[in-house]
């Protein structure tokens, strides 16, 4: 299952990375943009930065109701979990359909609604969740459930180049708000100033699988590769079009002010991809290997896709078009960080944390991270978080892991 909008943004980088230093005779952690860059080309970490994980947003519900949290308040907040990276530092271009689609309702009742929310996707959901994410496929994180979707946009040639030549026009003046183009003209190219993400919000319309599935559904996809492999070519080339566009506009503008672009995809399940390695390489592998290349010559240096379930047969795919970072290693569907260090030493990975141990109990918790941090301080290149937002857990294993993992993060690789 995958996280939607900003649950999986919460998941963040960090404004700062680490170096070590001597303050008064002790030694202490502070983040410095070279440390990162080294950290990623596989030098072993002294210390590793804290994330913020997402959260269902009934987790959050039940702890308001129980008294732990006041209304609004942030539970990584309440527990001392600092923020890392600040929504500044990732740059808005949005990706999506622009003009969205008309949210309609079409059937509802005490329980159920169907409607065609933003995107002009039709789905059944439960009433209370359809209230809060009013229709705004953004807003999918904050529903207490999927919801059944039914109907999806791109049927044919004619329903895609109609969505394509509307909706999809690369106008980075109109893309970009008034706002970040101002904060834009401030940032010095010389310093650490930059921009980690290329991506916010924009889950599903970057990406390939993640973006054709939304589009077309998920069964009718698998059929449209064999029946009408021509459409998928066209939708892909048109989409390709699109970004290059978008973001050619941009860096003519204000320059290398990118270092990481994050693609969404969610292409596997729980044993293994949901398409094959050899539809990857025929579909997929021209365009992902065709807009890296781009984005690199454009300053670009971490290109990182993000797919639950198990990948270990597709990431072979992904390097070879040149992705170096994956996410979220889902635990539960037998990504080990420990075997994918093994297997793919030159891709840096970020997740692997089992977020089922926090159902557990204190010794569960103790030793999925002492597993998890040992292999991220001895074999490098690995960020451990959990690797997927929090389902409804007791308070008190919330708080006990907040504590322990900052304590892992901060506790020095000499220790270990």
């Amino acid at each position: 299952m995958s996280m939607k909008g900003n649950e999986r943004m919460n998941m963040k980088d960090n404004k700062k990375q680490m170096s070590l230093i001597s303050h008064n005779n002790k030694r202490e952690a502070r983040f410095d943009s070279e440390f990162y860059h080294s950290w990623f080309n596989g030098d072993l970490p002294c210390a590793i930065p804290a994330c913020r994980p997402g959260f269902w947003s009934k987790t959050i519900e039940i702890w308001e109701k129980e008294g732990h949290l006041a209304f609004g308040q942030d539970p990584c907040d309440k527990v001392g979990l600092d923020a890392q990276l600040m929504a500044d530092y990732s740059c808005p271009i949005f990706l999506g359909l622009a003009p969205a689609f008309d949210v309609e309702i079409f059937e509802q009742d005490d329980n159920y609604v169907v409607f065609q929310d933003d995107t002009g996707v039709v789905q059944k959901a439960l009433l209370d969740d359809f209230k809060k994410t009013k229709g705004h496929f953004e807003n999918a994180g904050m529903a207490n459930s999927m919801s059944h979707w039914l109907k999806h946009p791109v049927k044919d040639i004619h329903s895609w180049k109609i969505i394509y030549e509307q909706r999809f026009c690369p106008n980075m003046e109109k893309r970009l708000s008034s706002e970040w183009r101002e904060k834009l003209k401030r940032i010095d190219k010389n310093t650490v100033q930059i921009l980690e993400k290329g991506e916010v919000g924009n889950c599903p319309f970057l990406g390939t699988y993640g973006m054709l599935r939304h589009l077309i559904g998920a069964e009718p996809l698998m059929y449209m590769f064999y029946d009408n492999p021509e459409l998928i070519r066209i939708i892909l080339s048109d989409m390709l079009k699109f970004w290059v566009t978008l973001w050619g506009s941009f860096f003519a503008k204000y320059g290398s002010v990118v270092r990481r672009v994050h693609f969404f995809e969610d292409m596997c399940y729980k044993v293994g991809p949901l398409i094959s390695p050899d539809i990857f390489k025929e579909f997929l592998s021209p365009i992902y290997t065709e807009l890296i290349g781009f984005f690199k010559q454009n300053g670009v240096s971490v290109l990182s896709v993000d797919s639950d379930g198990n990948a270990m047969t597709l990431i072979p795919e992904l390097l070879k078009c040149g992705v170096n970072m994956f996410l979220p290693l889902e635990v539960q569907s037998g990504m080990d960080a420990a075997k994918c260090r093994e297997a793919f030493p030159e891709l840096f990975l970020f997740g692997g944390i089992d977020k089922r141990v926090l159902s557990q109990g204190p010794v569960e918790i103790d030793e999925e991270l002492e597993r998890r941090f040992i292999t991220a301080y001895k074999k490098g290149r690995y960020w451990p978080m959990l690797d997927h937002s929090i389902p409804p857990i007791p308070w008190e294993n919330w708080a006990y892991f907040a504590k322990q993992y900052k304590q892992h993060c901060s506790r020095l690789r000499d220790d270990i």
